[in-house]
């Protein structure tokens, strides 16, 4: 799967730093863990920011889901309650009926899933 990332508005600069506002769009294809990749080049492409210091989420629509960074590995996670089947078996996570919040399954269809990123940092 490929997330598409693209530019939400006019960057903010003040002095050296400035804060990026970029757009995140998953398709029907989560990979499950690791999460999906966001490269630092692709950030950097996209937010003109070359050293990044701080990244903010906010999703865009009221979905069951929770999405982090994983800074060491530049992903995407995106994690969900767990659905339970007819015979009280987990199959995926998203739309649950428990408290726990578990990691999204691979294939899982997160095409409705949109995060909104603020990027702050050094320009590049």
């Amino acid at each position: 799967m490929a997330l598409t990332v693209t530019k939400t508005r006019r960057n903010s600069v003040s002095g050296s730093r400035m804060t990026a506002f970029l757009t995140v769009t998953f398709d029907n294809s989560y990979i499950g863990a690791p999460g999906e990749a966001l490269p630092a080049g692709t950030l950097a492409a996209q937010s003109g920011i070359s050293v990044i210091e701080h990244v903010s989420i906010e999703q865009s629509a009221l979905l069951p889901f929770v999405v982090m960074l994983n800074a060491a590995q530049t992903h995407l996670q995106v994690y969900g309650q767990d659905t339970i089947d007819d015979q009280s078996s987990v199959v995926g996570a998203g739309a649950g009926t428990t408290d726990a919040l578990t990691a999204c399954i691979a294939a899982e269809d997160l095409s409705t899933l949109t995060v909104k990123l603020m990027i702050t940092g050094v320009r590049a």
